[in-house]
């Protein structure tokens, strides 16, 4: 037990260790070749796959056994931070996550949690590990309530309540399979159940005031195209697209100085309320609107050009995955569209095609977005990081 604690005591320690090594290895991965144009550097899948197989299994390895929620959200803001300072993206910590297929330590908690439980309870009674367990389970249950048996039932009651009672039976597919398959089925059935779980939790921002995490979740995530949490977001899987970043960071709010209602963190004043960080274009006309996704890229005078630019690009997109005219969408569908985002219209079937033919238009309007509102600033705004929120 006490080699347990020590272990687990040692995770963020051992993260920064394995976060250090990353961004060694990719800085020196990313400007590899074209050191001019980092828009055509290594794919940013391949970025975040190094990521994942040197510093993210440091974070897992031992999740199941920290009964301390505070150390659980000090593991995630570490995680948040390491994120994204190896892919150089600055945005809100829980759309980078969410964009990047890497659900929340205690999502994943309870996975893991409930998973091992299956695991001890499913063993055969001659096994070894089967034995023990049993042997154990009469101690574990007089000790204090932070216990492993405790975790893994609060686990279960979360993410497989009419799996509370290990003797319940298992679902129709699962029961009906292999022995030797039952684990990895129960393991989809589990990431299935804390998808919905976590997509509830993010939902439950609708019906809060404006703010950052609500208008991520309005744009990218509530809509009928629902994509599983534990895949990337549909365009990051699109290897040869060259602004694959800077559709990234447009999405995740780290582009602060090209939609104002990104603005994370106060420079010398103090930081405005999302409602009031208006268009400055058009702040200088006399109007206050609010410099959301709608008004950056479909209403504001000074920046709706770039879209105009691309209509004839996005209306061939349209007619060869046979929508409807793309003059004919609403404000909304059309911010939804350039920001590769698959609309209603985009069945299972032909969603590769909709990968292959959207992001590289997605991400060229991104770009082209960026640079149209950085030559009309005087100074570019410096960009940081809020890590305030970041658990």
């Amino acid at each position: 037990m006490m080699n347990m604690k020590a272990a687990v005591s040692s995770i963020p320690e051992k993260a920064n260790k394995a976060h250090s090594l990353v961004l060694v290895v990719s800085f020196s991965f990313r400007y590899d070749k074209y050191h001019s144009n980092r828009t055509i550097c290594s794919s940013t899948v391949e970025l975040l796959n190094l990521w994942k197989s040197c510093v993210l299994s440091h974070f897992l390895i031992y999740l199941r056994y920290i009964s301390d929620e505070t150390q659980v959200k000090t593991l995630q803001a570490s995680l948040n931070k390491s994120l994204s300072t190896t892919m150089h993206v600055y945005g809100h910590p829980t759309a980078l996550i969410s964009d990047t297929f890497i659900p929340p330590l205690y999502i994943t908690q309870n996975l893991q949690l409930a998973q091992f439980r299956f695991r001890l309870y499913s063993f055969p009674p001659s096994t070894i590990q089967h034995f023990l367990w049993r042997l154990w389970l009469p101690p574990l249950q007089a000790v204090p309530l932070d216990t492993l048996e405790d975790l893994m039932q609060n686990a279960v009651g979360q993410v497989d309540p009419p799996r509370r009672d290990p003797n319940s039976p298992m679902p129709h597919n699962i029961t009906l399979s292999k022995p030797h398959n039952k684990k990895k089925l129960y393991k989809k059935y589990l990431e299935t159940q804390c998808f919905d779980q976590w997509r509830a939790h993010l939902e439950i921002v609708l019906s809060n005031p404006p703010g950052r995490v609500r208008a991520y979740v309005h744009w990218h995530l509530h809509n009928k195209y629902k994509r599983s949490m534990y895949k990337p977001a549909p365009y990051l899987t699109h290897q040869s697209s060259p602004y694959q970043l800077e559709l990234l960071r447009i999405r995740t709010q780290h582009t602060l100085h090209i939609i104002p209602s990104h603005l994370h963190y106060a420079f010398q004043n103090p930081r405005a309320d999302y409602q009031e960080r208006v268009c400055p274009c058009c702040l200088a006309s006399g109007t206050r609107i609010l410099g959301d996704e709608l008004h950056i890229i479909c209403q504001c005078p000074t920046t709706k050009v770039v879209l105009d630019r691309f209509a004839v690009k996005f209306q061939r997109l349209a007619r060869l995955l046979d929508f409807p005219s793309f003059t004919t969408f609403a404000a909304e569908e059309t911010a939804r569209l350039v920001l590769v985002n698959p609309p209603a219209q985009v069945l299972q079937k032909k969603l590769r095609r909709w990968i292959q033919e959207a992001t590289p238009f997605g991400g060229e309007y991104a770009y082209a977005l960026r640079t149209h509102i950085t030559s009309l600033q005087s100074a570019v705004v410096d960009m940081s990081s809020d890590y305030d929120d970041a658990a």
